[in-house]
């Protein structure tokens, strides 16, 4: 009854809720700065920081780069963890954070290394990337690779991978969980990252593309990987059918320039 801290009530209710809680584990989401102090705030967050289960931030930049600093401290009951804020410069997620618990992820303006140790048992990542950023694609495909419980993948703003399409046999990401991926960027830096995923045929595949010029031409390849990837994974659905009856449930393309032409 306790657990869900409502800032919404003010400073005097929000202590009397976490007095009330007791020992048991609490959920902070907070996106108004105008019902509590930000010092506060932090202090507050900080104070109980390793009773948190869930941790929601939105647009409280100051808030977010002073818990940053602090995340090292360890979180064992950490489950959720979700920030948002308009800059893309400032602190990141420290690698020696300690949250064995954490399943979900979701990043808005926070950097983060593709090598922490806390995205291993993820089964939830949603990242919205700075725009027109540009990454090497070894460490976020080993990394995805090696994250055996990952149910829910989301690329906003889907960085440009340099080398991604280097060579004909380059690394692709086994991602035999997913059931929901979701791209959403230029066609052609979608395209790329799509071709060096394998994901199983139930998974539920969003993209929202966009083309730099006023032409269809960059639609063709993702269109071209869309078709290979149905194909392929009504094959093996098709023979798969009579011990699971996976199928493709949704693909949905979207456009913020000129629409392809499909004929």
């Amino acid at each position: 009854l306790w657990g869900s801290i409502c800032f919404w009530v003010g400073p005097r209710w929000v202590s009397e809720m976490i007095a009330r809680s007791k020992e048991a584990p609490v959920d902070f989401v907070f996106d108004d700065p105008s019902v509590i102090g930000i010092p506060d705030l932090v202090s507050l967050i900080l104070d109980y920081l390793p009773r948190i289960r869930r941790l929601k931030l939105r647009g409280l930049q100051f808030a977010v780069e002073q818990i940053l600093t602090h995340m090292a401290t360890p979180t064992p009951l950490l489950e959720s963890l979700s920030f948002t804020v308009q800059s893309h410069t400032i602190t990141s997620l420290p690698l020696a954070l300690s949250a064995p618990r954490l399943r979900y992820i979701e990043l808005n303006g926070i950097s983060f290394s593709w090598t922490s140790s806390f995205l291993k048992n993820l089964e939830e990542l949603h990242i919205t990337f700075p725009e027109s950023q540009t990454m090497d694609s070894s460490e976020v495909l080993h990394t995805l690779n090696d994250m055996p419980f990952l149910r829910a993948l989301s690329f906003a703003n889907c960085p440009h991978f340099i080398d991604v399409d280097a060579q004909s046999d380059a690394f692709t990401a086994d991602l035999s969980r997913l059931t929901f991926l979701r791209l959403q960027g230029i066609a052609s830096d979608c395209t790329c990252l799509l071709r060096r995923l394998k994901i199983p045929p139930h998974a539920a595949l969003h993209l929202h593309v966009k083309t730099r010029e006023s032409s269809d031409i960059e639609f063709r390849p993702i269109l071209d990987s869309t078709s290979a990837h149905i194909r392929q994974n009504a094959q093996d659905a098709a023979q798969e059918a009579v011990s699971t009856g996976t199928t493709i449930r949704m693909i949905s393309l979207s456009s913020t320039s000129f629409p392809p032409t499909l004929q």
